[in-house]
């Protein structure tokens, strides 16, 4: 009688515990996305780029402007780049293009990648893929966009970074 009254207790108290008004997981509250592309960018103007990326992220997330979003959203492939996590950077890049296909940064994000895939090559002897990667993105680039400012610069860039790759190995 004792251990049936034991375990009619044990099972009312399961239930009572697990019956709580307040709910397990929180969905967090939407903030202001001004005041977070505001600190972002305070963060982005310091050289905070890890803290930036996190806000400009959450920021692109509660902007109701599509036009925001975009410019948050670029602004995490910038600053994801700037610490040098050039594969995150990538997928973002990615996710950009094809969430704002006709965004007026979409010519920045293209350049952007094509930075990214030139600064990725190492020493070409060890594995000749990411050379390849970069060169074909650089010539896409430039074949989309011929006239445009971001072109000539990739021009001359590259060269540059070539013309100091075969000084050292001189």
């Amino acid at each position: 009688m004792l251990l049936r009254l034991f375990f009619v207790i044990s099972i009312l108290f399961i239930f009572i515990s697990c019956s709580k008004d307040e709910p397990v997981y929180k969905i967090n509250q939407k903030s202001n996305p001004y005041t977070l592309y505001k600190e972002a960018y305070d963060d982005f103007k310091v050289n905070d780029y890890f803290s930036a990326s996190k806000k400009f992220s959450e920021a692109e997330i509660n902007f109701k402007n599509i036009n925001f979003a975009a410019k948050s959203a670029i602004m995490v492939c910038f600053s994801l780049y700037g610490i040098n996590f050039y594969d995150e950077s990538l997928e973002n890049i990615d996710r950009f293009i094809k969430l704002y296909p006709s965004d007026k940064n979409l010519i920045y994000a293209e350049y952007l990648k094509a930075i990214i895939y030139f600064e990725m090559m190492s020493d070409e002897k060890k594995d000749i893929e990411p050379v390849l990667k970069a060169n074909e993105q650089i010539d896409i680039f430039i074949k989309k966009y011929p006239d445009s400012d971001y072109s000539k610069d990739i021009k001359i860039f590259v060269k540059k970074k070539f013309e100091e790759g075969l000084n050292e190995k001189e």
